[in-house]
């Protein structure tokens, strides 16, 4: 018990001898070609967004939040599991949040909870062939984003 009554008093005394460490980032002045940012890719096909943070973005901006009748799945495939996933035993939920056109196609993803190994990308997949009966106000099909969960068992 001395032992450590002595180690924090040592401890003690040392962060009081020592001043803060500041920390300073190195930029070259003259960026090496091999270190140069990397492009960013190009969009997919058909105007299709996929995002993994939900930050803002006008796209999703024209989307109802609170139609007066929600989309309605009506038909697609189920998402298949990735071999990686069955041999680490992972399963779980994705949480994706869809945006659904007036036709009710999905036409864009938030993914809100990832899984790994795959799993998203399946779960995405799944989605697309998705087909919904799509969210209502007053009476007309209107664009909606709307949660939808994925379940992996």
């Amino acid at each position: 018990m001395r032992s450590l009554l002595v180690a924090a008093a040592v401890l003690a005394a040392c962060a009081k001898s020592h001043a803060p460490v500041e920390t300073y980032r190195y930029t070259p002045a003259h960026p090496s070609p091999k270190y140069a940012p990397v492009p960013s890719p190009a969009q997919p096909p058909n105007d299709f967004r996929y995002r993994i943070h939900p930050a803002t973005d006008p796209f999703f901006d024209s989307f109802d939040t609170h139609p007066d009748v929600p989309a309605v799945r009506t038909s697609g495939s189920e998402p298949k599991v990735t071999d990686e996933a069955r041999r680490a035993n992972v399963h779980g939920v994705v949480l994706l949040e869809v945006g659904i056109d007036e036709t009710g196609r999905p036409a864009g993803f938030i993914v809100l909870k990832p899984l790994p190994l795959g799993l998203t990308e399946a779960a995405i997949d799944a989605v697309r062939t998705w087909r919904f009966k799509p969210a209502m106000r007053n009476g007309k099909p209107v664009r909606s984003l709307q949660n939808i969960e994925v379940r992996f068992p």
